[in-house]
């Protein structure tokens, strides 16, 4: 079974994920989050393109992107926006780059909070401790072919 995580923030944008068929409450979510701690343990190099649809109420059409994704354990990520314009993160060992086509920008992560937040975020998902974060409450979905977790940030 295909485990698909979608993260639902609490703001005025949200992601759409491609997701097919109806999903339900996922009623055993401990063995969920046991199946996905021990392939996440596994799991060394992710290599995907990827296409991305964003959703504002504003815009009477979805945004579609499209671009590479890479990610190598422990830490090192590689996000790369290729379509419809050009835009690349780079996260590796406290460290982030950003280039937004025309400039590089490179940040402390450590002295950043809002991009250790984003770093933090974006490798626990990948090492699967976004599940055991006290920063979100899970609910987990599925369908016959894909499970799907709902973050939600809790207030602070």
């Amino acid at each position: 079974m295909k485990i698909l995580i979608s993260i639902t923030l609490l703001l005025s944008t949200t992601l759409s994920f491609s997701q097919t068929g109806n999903f339900r409450k996922v009623t055993n979510p401990e063995a969920i989050v046991q199946k996905l701690n021990a392939s996440s343990k596994n799991t060394k190099t992710i290599d995907s393109d990827f296409k991305q649809f964003k959703h504002l109420d504003i815009l009477e059409n979805d945004m579609e992107s499209t671009g590479h994704f890479s990610y190598s354990a422990p830490d090192k990520v590689r996000w790369e926006y290729l379509q419809p314009y050009r835009y690349l993160i780079v996260m590796n060992t406290g460290a982030m780059w950003i280039n937004d086509g025309s400039k590089t920008k490179k940040y402390d992560t450590q002295s950043n909070k809002m991009f250790k937040e984003i770093n933090d975020l974006m490798v626990g998902m990948l090492q699967g401790k976004i599940l055991n974060s006290n920063k979100f409450s899970v609910s987990f979905f599925e369908n016959n072919k894909q499970i799907s977790a709902k973050l939600t940030p809790k207030t602070s």
